[in-house]
Formats: structure tokens, sequence, C-alpha cells
């Protein structure tokens, strides 16, 4: 796992670095996970205008990681 894509409602320039805030169910704290702008691009057929872009992960340790990879796990197991 070495990042993610957004949509977005602004344009993230390429190479900006920022930072993911994922509020995971059954966590007391949210993952603060710090990333960076990897590519950007628009989206021509949404309106209003939105954006597309993708993140790779500076930094995520092992807690984080762990606690990401059972969400998705649990997402999947939702998923009709």
């Amino acid at each position: 796992m070495e990042g993610i894509c957004l949509r977005t409602s602004e344009h993230l320039p390429t190479g900006n670095d920022l930072s993911v805030i994922l509020r995971l169910p059954n966590q007391l704290k949210p993952l603060v996970i710090p990333s960076r702008v990897v590519w950007s691009d628009a989206l021509t057929d949404t309106e209003p205008p939105s954006f597309r872009c993708g993140l790779r992960y500076i930094y995520l340790n092992r807690l984080y990681r762990e606690g990401f990879l059972e969400f998705l796990r649990v997402l999947q197991d939702e998923s009709p």
C-alpha cells in the first residue's frame, strides 16, 4: 500500500505535500498520513468541475498500516 487516488473539487498541484486524515470506525484517533501529490488531472465530464489526483504516502507507520488494512477488509466483506 503506497498511496491513494482521490477525487477533489479543486486542483492539487503535483509535488504538494499534504496529510490524508482518515477517521476509521472503532478507532479513537484519526489516522494522519503524510502524503505527496504525484499526479493530478481534470475530469472533463463533471459539473461542477472536479479533479482526480494520486497521492503517495510519505510515511505510514506499522500501526496505521494495520488499522487501514483492517478497515479495507471490513469494507470488502460488506460489499455485495
